[in-house]
């Protein structure tokens, strides 16, 4: 059964083609990056899956059913979706809202309407699993980068979703903080099914072929406008050399679809 189904979706900011005539197909129990160069869609693919946007043209199925905005106004179809779906975003500023870590982790199921005795102990039990415990009565958006991070994932991981969209999770992070931030979502992918991570360059990643020009950035005309998530190639985790305390390669295959640039200076 496929988990996500993407059949000719397109999706414009402004006039400005971010995503163009798209088809995807995701298995469920994959593992899936997905590499492309600065504007060429990511994130914006990712913000179509989690229902945050929707194409102007085309469809999104997940395990079937449309995601759709009419359905994400249903508590019928939304609920359960937000229960399974979670995303993290690359800047953790825009996730963080709450007054305190407690709260901010507490934020997810409160709104999905879970019991309040329920609440305190998963989210007594997440803080622990990311060892964060000691943070939760700081106030967020003063903390470092790295604590941000593991606030974010443990904010999503708190509803236990069975897929994961992580926007570079690593971004911006020094080696130690990308490696912790690594293994949390390697020992997650033991509880859950499927997650998926949006980046251009992965440490811990490298495709079998790849083309780059000078300076390791991608082949071809930096103005091709036109994209698409085709050109797939199965990738294994490299063991090569790597800066010490960094994450060992995993094991697991990795399925990465490349993608174009679509359009210059796109979110």
């Amino acid at each position: 059964m496929m988990l996500f189904e993407v059949d000719h979706l397109t999706y414009r900011y402004e006039g400005v083609t971010a995503v163009d005539d798209l088809n995807l197909a995701i298995p469920e129990g994959s593992r899936v990056a997905l590499l492309g160069a600065n504007g060429s869609g990511k994130s914006t693919l990712l913000r179509l899956l989690d229902g945050l946007i929707f194409g102007q043209s085309g469809a999104i199925l997940f395990r079937g059913d449309d995601v759709s905005e009419e359905h994400m106004l249903d508590d019928g179809f939304a609920l359960p979706f937000r229960r399974t779906v979670g995303m993290v975003f690359q800047n953790p500023d825009v996730q963080l809202f709450n007054p305190t870590v407690f709260d901010e982790v507490a934020f997810g199921p409160l709104q999905l309407r879970w019991p309040k005795d329920q609440v305190r102990d998963r989210v007594s039990e997440i803080l622990d699993r990311l060892r964060i415990s000691h943070l939760k009565n700081r106030i967020p958006q003063r903390l470092s980068g790295g604590e941000k991070k593991r606030v974010a994932l443990a904010s999503v991981l708190v509803l236990d979703p069975a897929v994961l969209l992580l926007d570079e999770p690593t971004a911006a992070l020094d080696p130690r903080s990308q490696s912790e931030v690594m293994r949390i979502e390697v020992r997650h992918h033991r509880y859950a099914r499927s997650w998926r991570s949006g980046r251009y360059r992965r440490p811990v990643l490298h495709p079998r072929r790849r083309q780059t020009g000078r300076g390791g950035e991608p082949r071809g005309d930096p103005g091709e406008h036109r994209a698409a998530a085709s050109n797939e190639f199965d990738s294994r985790a490299s063991s090569q050399a790597r800066p010490r305390g960094s994450l060992p390669p995993s094991r697991a295959r990795w399925r990465a679809v490349r993608v174009r640039r679509l359009s210059p200076g796109l979110p």
